[in-house]
C-alpha cells in the first residue's frame, strides 16, 4: 500500500512535501493496532531485503520535521487535500481515518473519498481529477513488475505511471536491471533504484499487508508461496490432487 501523489499539481512538485507525508504517518502503529501486526513496513517500493541498500530513511513518525518541510515548501495548509482510493473494506476505512488525524497534527486537512474500482481506473488517468491515492500495486519476485508505475511515459509510453514520475535516472536504472543476468548486479542496480525511492518519495510507501491462505487438508503436495504485495507467486497447482 502506498500513497501516490498527482506530480503535475504544483503542492506535490517539492519533495520536502512528499517527505513530510512519511514523517506525519505513525506507520508502526497503525500496522500494530489495525493490522494486528500482520504487515511489513515499507520504505521504498521494495520489502525483499536484496533490494535494500545501507542507509535507507526509515521516516519514523516526527511531527515537527513534517511541520518544518510542509513551511519550508510554502505548503499551503488552508487548502485540503483529497485522498482517492478504491478500498471500501472496513479496515481501509479505518486506517485512512487515521491517517487523516496524523495529517491533521501536522496542520494538513485531509478528505477521504472511496469509490469503486472501476470509477478509481476511469478517475485516474486524469491528474486533474484526483490529489493523492491510497492504492495498492502488485509486487512480485522480480523487482521490475514495479517499473510500469515509476517509468516515465516518455521513456516507455506503455507504462501505468498515472503519478507522472519523470526521472531519467530511475528510467535508466530500470533499464539497465532488465538487462542485467547476473543476480548480484541487478540486485544493485535495484538496491539503487530503492534509494531514489526512499529519497524522492515519488510514492509515499507505507506497508505490504500480510497475506494469508488456506486449503482444506484433503489437498495432497499443497504449495501457495504468496508473493510480496499479492503480486506474481508460486502454487504447483498441477501437481495438487484430492485425498481418496
Amino acid at each position: 500500500n502506498y500513497h501516490g501523489f498527482d506530480l503535475s499539481d504544483p503542492r506535490f512538485a517539492d519533495q520536502k512535501v512528499r517527505q513530510a507525508f512519511m514523517y506525519a504517518i505513525d506507520r508502526p502503529t497503525i500496522i500494530e493496532q489495525l493490522y494486528g501486526g500482520q504487515a511489513t513496513l515499507a520504505n521504498c517500493a521494495y520489502i525483499l531485503p536484496q533490494y535494500f541498500p545501507d542507509g535507507l530513511n526509515d521516516y519514523a513518525q516526527n511531527v515537527d520535521t513534517a511541520k518544518q518541510l510542509l513551511s519550508d515548501a510554502g505548503f499551503d495548509t488552508s487548502q485540503p487535500v483529497e485522498i482517492l482510493t478504491y478500498y471500501a473494506d472496513q479496515l481501509s476505512q479505518d486506517v485512512l481515518v487515521t491517517i487523516q488525524q496524523f495529517m491533521s497534527d501536522v496542520g494538513v486537512q485531509v478528505e477521504i473519498r472511496a469509490v469503486d474500482t472501476p470509477t478509481y481506473n476511469q478517475i485516474t488517468p486524469d491528474p486533474s481529477q484526483w490529489d493523492v491515492v491510497f492504492a495498492g500495486a502488485a509486487d512480485g519476485p522480480d523487482p521490475d513488475v514495479l517499473s510500469t508505475h515509476f517509468e516515465s511515459i516518455e521513456a516507455n509510453p506503455a507504462v501505468l505511471n498515472r503519478s507522472g514520475i519523470k526521472d531519467a535516472q530511475l528510467d535508466d536504472l530500470f533499464a539497465q536491471g532488465r538487462a542485467a543476468v547476473d543476480p548480484d548486479a541487478r540486485a544493485a542496480i535495484y538496491q539503487q533504484i530503492c534509494q531514489i525511492m526512499n529519497e524522492q518519495v515519488y510514492w509515499a510507501p507505507l506497508w505490504v499487508p500480510t497475506r494469508f491462505g488456506g486449503a482444506s487438508t484433503n489437498i495432497e503436495n499443497f504449495v501457495w508461496v504468496p508473493a510480496p504485495g499479492g503480486g506474481r507467486y508460486y502454487d504447483q497447482a498441477e501437481l495438487w490432487s484430492l485425498a481418496a
